[in-house]
């Protein structure tokens, strides 16, 4: 019997996706529910799935389908259509990043994509992350460093990071501990990772029950979270930063963690796709049909021509 782990990564894209050759790299659509687009690749949305809620939860729907439904592995992780960590055993980088623009097998060879490579490397430690980066600080033009707690005041909406702090603090033993995680000055991003698969369960259970938690209380319904917004990836943001609490934990907890370097890239591994017909149908009545209830009366709209009506006080 073979003592290498078993090891599945998934690659999450929506629109793009890349992912070098290999047995252990699976493209996966996040969000395919509500894609016009149906790419000929694995989707979020069978069995147990949440890719309903992708607008909001970015590519953790990925995650989430991976957990409720994939086959178990030894070790599982995910990178984006672009964006991958580096297995070629270098010192990681900090604040830079590797890059390639063809997933031929003398890139594969340099960031040590092979197969067995993989495996071997894995196998080494219990999680695999992108590098401590020192978080700068948008304020001053990143002249100084700033917390992870202060920087998501820089770019989201406050009160969420504070709803999450504080459902957080209540799921832990030690309060302390997730405040030592929001106050550090140093952070990896772009939630990738390589675990093995209980720590993933682990990582799943825990960062779901906080989110799902929060989730009432955040007015999704306002227009900053709307479609195209920055903000409407809000629970995504969240889980993103959880991730980082989560390393601190478990690295007090004696973890084997180890931090690697990004590569970015993009290599296409099928363009195919089809039409989501039932949603695009949809689509098109609901632009050409609406009925919805306002405050004190209602709003419709028919071919174009729209009438609101306002009950009298």
């Amino acid at each position: 019997m073979s003592s290498m782990p078993s090891v599945k990564i998934y690659v999450v894209g929506f629109d793009r996706f890349g992912a070098p050759p290999s047995d252990i790299f699976v493209p996966i659509q996040a969000g395919k529910s509500k894609s016009l687009d149906q790419f000929e690749v694995l989707g979020d949305n069978t069995g147990d799935n949440i890719s309903d809620l992708n607008a909001i939860y970015a590519e953790m729907t990925a995650m989430y389908w991976v957990w409720k439904n994939a086959q178990k592995t030894d070790y599982v992780g995910f990178f984006h259509y672009r964006r991958y960590l580096d297995f070629s055993g270098r010192p990681p980088i900090g604040n830079s990043d590797y890059s390639f623009s063809d997933a031929n097998l003398v890139t594969r060879v340099r960031y040590g994509w092979l197969d067995e490579n993989i495996r071997s490397s894995v196998a080494k430690h219990d999680i695999i992350a992108p590098p401590l980066d020192e978080i700068g600080n948008p304020q001053d033009g990143y002249k100084s460093s700033t917390s992870l707690y202060e920087q998501y005041l820089c770019y989201h909406v406050g009160r969420d990071i504070d709803l999450v702090l504080e459902e957080t603090k209540k799921k832990s033993d030690n309060p302390r501990e997730i405040d030592e995680a929001f106050q550090s000055h140093y952070a990896t991003f772009n939630h990738m990772y390589v675990m093995k698969w209980d720590l993933f369960e682990e990582y799943m259970e825990w960062a779901f029950s906080i989110l799902e938690a929060v989730r009432p209380q955040i007015a999704l319904s306002e227009p900053i979270y709307g479609k195209g917004q920055l903000q409407s990836r809000a629970l995504g943001f969240l889980g993103e930063r959880l991730f980082n609490v989560f390393l601190t934990i478990k690295k007090k907890q004696g973890v084997d963690v180890a931090h690697v370097s990004r590569v970015f890239g993009y290599a296409a591994v099928s363009t195919k796709k089809k039409l989501n017909l039932r949603l695009a149908v949809s689509k098109f009545f609901t632009r050409l049909f609406e009925y919805k209830k306002i405050r004190r009366g209602v709003y419709v709209k028919a071919f174009g021509i729209s009438f609101t009506y306002y009950k009298p006080y």
